[in-house]
């Protein structure tokens, strides 16, 4: 029983009970049901990194973002995990983090009966047994599940590769290459 001031209004909100999601991410293929989530979206793909948070080396495309960060510099701030100490920036991402810790995967596929901890991995999940490959480069066409796969994927494209081993400087595509990578530093012993 909502009111709404003009047509326009009224067809943002019908979207949200839809679940359809018009306006769509060039990069990374990812869609939203209003311009502006989209629009907000837009500017975490911006390279150009200007918030520096001034107690470490983190910088953020979005004063938002940075403001967000700052609360794990808070000293035992309420948003803490007191079995390892990790701090976080919302409520959300710490009561997430807790499942860790106490094992509960309250999230069950409907397909094969397998547990997450949160929704968004079974949202990713799901989407193996529906074929689902919403994420789609927009240079060659090739569709993923996941926009983390496409992202890697159109960095195979344009040569980007933003992780940099501090050790050697050799660089890569994935965090993930990175880490298996400083694993053979580590590896490797001198005769």
């Amino acid at each position: 029983g909502k009111l709404f001031t003009t047509s326009g209004n009224l067809k943002r909100h019908q979207l949200v009970h839809s679940g359809e999601k018009p306006y769509q991410c060039d990069y990374c293929g990812r869609s939203f049901s209003d311009p502006t989530s989209k629009m907000r979206h837009l500017e975490t793909h911006d390279t150009n990194k200007e918030h520096k948070c001034p107690h470490c080396d983190k910088k953020f495309n979005q004063v938002g973002n940075l403001k967000a960060h700052l609360k794990i510099h808070i000293a035992d701030g309420p948003l803490k995990c007191r079995e390892c100490g990790k701090q976080f920036t919302t409520s959300g991402n710490l009561k997430r983090h807790l499942r860790i810790h106490s094992g509960e995967k309250p999230y069950v596929c409907v397909h094969c009966q397998r547990q997450f901890a949160d929704p968004g991995a079974l949202q990713r999940h799901v989407r193996i047994h529906t074929g689902e490959k919403p994420c789609q480069c927009l240079i060659c066409g090739k569709a993923f599940t996941q926009a983390s796969s496409l992202i890697a994927h159109v960095r195979q494209h344009t040569g980007e590769k933003p992780y940099v081993c501090e050790r050697c400087g050799k660089r890569f595509v994935q965090s993930s290459q990175l880490a298996n990578h400083i694993r053979h530093h580590d590896n490797i012993r001198p005769h």
